[in-house]
């Protein structure tokens, strides 16, 4: 029992830090919508202002316009996830308040070493509390193997015994011997099978929770080779601005405009998904820590 409360505890855990790194997540992609919510809302003002002045169509306008909206509208939708995920938070916690915890999580992902975090299956089958229950089991199941064993041994039973018969009188001993192995048999075949159902209950546990840590790890690596790539570029935030300053300086129309700035919304978007998932495949590898 205290095998499976500690294995309770890893899951709960292990829960909780999911979804604080979906928390994390959802502050990073609505940061970078409200950052194009509000220059979507400064194009807008200057296509209106233009527009009166007589230096550019309603038609662009209304485009801007509709981008505009398209883009709140996500932003809406990810404030609506994020507070349903405060919710689930604060369920977890009792139904106690967690905005501080949230605030001291920030918005951004733990440093984790990633090669500290190598599957290794005699660590697991050491640390993993599911797995030590599954063995005492199977020395219990053993245990009561040995039982019905040792019930199978012949059984004697001595007395004596005092007749009468015909006026004459006789006494003498009576011996009984039973042979439980006639009929035991079957319990104690039931009891080895009992025994090897869980021994390889606990082996095929070892084995799934080995595999699914050692998928991780392995998804983590190919996602920090993505990230790497990503690296240089997403950490140059200029290229909104200089898109805005061709915009402005009449080197491209507002289809342009549009189309390149929707191309590097969806590299940034990709970006901190890429980043998501690597943080979620940590956390999953981190189950012991």
């Amino acid at each position: 029992m205290q095998y499976l409360q500690e294995s309770a505890m890893i899951e709960a855990r292990q829960e909780v830090r999911l979804l604080l790194i979906d928390i994390i997540y959802a502050k990073q992609r609505i940061a970078a919508t409200e950052k194009i919510c509000d220059g979507l809302s400064s194009l807008q003002k200057t296509f209106r202002k233009a527009v009166d002045e007589g230096n550019e169509t309603k038609l662009n306008y209304n485009k801007s316009v509709i981008e505009k909206i398209a883009a709140e509208r996500e932003l809406k939708t990810l404030r609506g996830e994020y507070a349903a995920m405060l919710a689930s938070l604060r369920a977890m916690n009792g139904g106690k308040d967690v905005e501080d915890l949230v605030a001291s999580v920030g918005d951004v992902y733990p440093e984790v070493d990633l090669a500290s975090l190598r599957p290794d299956v005699e660590n697991i089958k050491v640390k993993d509390p599911a797995i030590a229950a599954m063995k005492a089991d199977a020395e219990v199941q053993k245990s009561l193997l040995k039982v019905e064993k040792r019930s199978l041994l012949p059984g004697f039973t001595f007395g004596y015994s005092h007749e009468w018969e015909m006026g004459d009188r006789f006494n003498g001993f009576s011996v009984a011997v039973s042979l439980p192995f006639i009929t035991g048999n079957k319990k104690v075949k039931a009891s080895r099978l009992q025994v090897r159902a869980s021994e390889m209950q606990q082996e095929m546990e070892l084995i799934l929770l080995s595999a699914a840590m050692s998928g991780d790890y392995e998804k983590a690596l190919q996602y920090r080779e993505l990230l790497d790539q990503y690296e240089d570029i997403m950490n140059d935030n200029s290229d909104f601005e200089l898109l805005k300053k061709a915009f402005d300086g009449g080197q491209i129309n507002f289809l342009t405009y549009m189309q390149e700035l929707n191309y590097f919304l969806a590299a940034r978007r990709d970006f901190l998904e890429t980043l998501y998932n690597y943080n979620c495949a940590l956390a999953r590898l981190q189950r012991y820590n």
